[in-house]
């Protein structure tokens, strides 16, 4: 991430490449402004080392959290990450489909009645209206691209089947 700051905001320049096989390569670039003031220090005035854009952006869950990353009309970006031994609901979605790209660690993808072992650099797409899932069986964080695309891209699109956090 690369922060320019300016007199009364900055700006994070966030670039991911993903490469597939050796052919193909996505890049996603995520470029937001801040006002100074949502990150001043109440002591000094200043902003301080610890604030970010991306810790605002980030949308805790209790299986880990994900960032909105690039929000267009027909789609919305986003880096999930699954902490350790976490999962999230068995859902579907009326109103979109997702393609998703492991960009750390490792996971396991139910699609239906389908089980997929996924790692770093491999991608799904999970069609509209399938029931899926994300698992993080292992003992490092997951980190996947989500590009959700569909006419309507909204958090209250899920219909959930299971979850093992009581949100059924």
């Amino acid at each position: 991430m690369l922060k320019i700051l300016f007199e009364n905001f900055y700006i994070n320049l966030h670039v991911v490449i993903y490469f597939t096989q050796f052919e193909n390569f996505v890049i996603i670039f995520c470029i937001s402004y801040c006002v100074e003031n949502e990150f001043k220090n109440m002591e000094n005035n200043k902003i301080t080392e610890n604030s970010s854009y991306e810790n605002l952006n980030k949308v805790i869950r209790p299986w880990g959290y994900y960032i909105n990353l690039v929000a267009e009309k027909k789609t919305l970006t986003k880096v999930i990450c699954v902490h350790p031994k976490q999962r999230l609901s068995l859902q579907s979605h009326n109103f979109r489909s997702e393609h998703w790209i492991v960009i750390e660690g490792k996971g396991v993808v139910i699609l239906g009645e389908d089980k997929y072992e996924l790692s770093i650099g491999q991608c799904i797409d999970i069609p509209l209206k399938s029931k899926h899932s994300l698992q993080n069986p292992y003992n490092t964080d997951l980190k996947i691209i989500e590009v959700q695309m569909g006419e309507y891209l909204s958090e209250d699109d899920i219909i959930r089947y299971e979850d093992i956090y009581g949100r059924v």
